[in-house]
């Protein structure tokens, strides 16, 4: 008898469910971007927000009007600070379920919900809402939350601003490179490259924006330095060859590749500045840079008449200050930089073979292979003219004239080419 009870009990119960009629929303939560328009503290808009409802059961007497409420429960976002969430734009005759598509299946309907907010300040956070039912079924709805990831916000003019298109340039190069030591002028060296700059999306964080080159010297063959010798059979010209381990780059056969980023720190609301300037970290450092540089420079002793093929290389690394602010487009037409890294020196090819450790005591004065130490830089620019000052303090192990210790050397380049965007 009594489970002939429990078993009428959960048959009215199931005839009692297929005949009510059900409605609720199904999970929302997602990630969704928006945009907005402030002025003087007008409503802030929400882009588009999709809302699933599942509904199922018996058919109502007419079709059912489906009335959403919302809640901000955070307090800012993307570049303001929000008030209470309210829905707006409803369409012509609200939210409604026809009557004729209930039926004892599931089924999903999608409705557009736009959220507005009021703006207050300039802050920047995700926001979060929770969307809900408010209807005769509201009771059996949970909680349900989305959410509202802001886009680029710009403070000053209370407009989103996007990023700027890449830019890459082809490049027709000339510089001019001279050893201060060394107190002789080294022949333009004329080579062809390419420049591309990118302003970076807030998920690369601190780094606002990059600058990529590479340049190559076209001369087919490699330049040669030969020996000096004076009547005594001493060297005189060891500080040429120092130089040329010093700066790779002053051969015809050179290539050279650098990176530098432009750094950005976190403002009030702890986002970074998108669409807008970067701020230097701490006040002084606008970014960091590193660069590689190789060439072919081959050997030649005059009193044997021998020739050895020997390879310079360099790296740079390092932080720098940019004095000049910087706008929101990427490429640069005015700087001025102080820059400070570590650097590094070295020889390579067959003139670092352990044969040619005689060559190397007689002509530098050391078998040493390379030559660290740290550096300062100070960089100006002029639309396509660029001037540099570079101070490398390299390691005095081994002495090396035109090489060891300080050696300040200037370069003046001029850069001209043809901008492409990159959409």
């Amino acid at each position: 008898m009594k489970k002939a009870t429990i078993l009428l009990m959960a048959v009215i119960a199931a005839f009692a469910a297929s005949a009510q009629t059900n409605v609720n929303i199904l999970s929302t939560q997602s990630s969704i971007n928006y945009l907005k328009s402030v002025a003087g503290g007008n409503s802030l808009i929400v882009q588009d927000i999709k809302v699933p409802v599942e509904f199922w059961g018996a058919a109502p007497t007419a079709d059912m009007p489906v009335v959403f409420t919302v809640t901000n429960v955070s307090s800012t976002a993307c570049g303001v600070q929000t008030g209470q969430a309210s829905i707006v734009n409803l369409p012509v005759g609200g939210y409604v379920i026809p009557k004729a598509s209930f039926s004892n299946n599931r089924d999903t309907i999608f409705f557009v919900v736009h959220i507005a907010t009021q703006a207050v300040a300039p802050l920047a956070l995700d926001e979060y809402f929770d969307i809900k039912l408010a209807s005769a079924v509201a009771a059996a709805d949970p909680l349900h939350r989305v959410l509202i990831q802001p886009v680029a916000w710009s403070a000053t003019t209370n407009t989103p601003k996007a990023l700027p298109a890449p830019i890459i340039e082809f490049v027709g190069d000339a510089n001019v490179q001279k050893s201060l030591t060394n107190g002789s002028g080294l022949p333009a060296n004329t080579g062809i490259g390419v420049i591309y700059r990118e302003a970076l999306p807030a998920r690369y964080g601190i780094l606002h924006s990059i600058e990529v080159s590479m340049t190559v010297n076209v001369a087919s063959t490699a330049d040669t330095l030969k020996t000096i010798y004076n009547d005594a059979g001493t060297i005189t010209n060891k500080s040429e060859f120092g130089n040329s381990v010093l700066l790779p780059t002053n051969s015809g056969q050179a290539f050279g590749f650098s990176l530098r980023g432009y750094l950005t720190k976190r403002d009030a609301a702890g986002t970074f500045n998108r669409g807008d300037c970067p701020e230097a970290l701490w006040g002084f450092i606008s970014g960091g840079y590193i660069s590689f540089e190789g060439s072919n420079r081959n050997w030649y002793d005059t009193k044997t008449a021998t020739a050895t093929k020997g390879a310079n290389m360099s790296l740079h690394a390092g932080i720098f200050h940019e004095f000049m602010k910087r706008d929101v487009e990427i490429r640069r037409d005015y700087s001025i930089t102080l820059g400070v890294g570590y650097t590094q020196r070295w020889l390579a090819g067959d003139v670092a073979r352990n044969e040619a450790d005689e060559l190397r005591k007689q002509i530098l004065g050391s078998t040493q292979l390379n030559f660290s130490g740290m550096e300062i830089s100070l960089g100006l620019r002029l639309k396509n003219i660029k001037a540099e000052i570079w101070i490398p303090i390299l390691s005095k192990k081994g002495q090396v004239p035109g090489l060891s210790g300080a050696q300040p050397y200037t370069y003046i380049g001029f850069t001209g080419g043809f901008p492409l965007k990159l959409n």
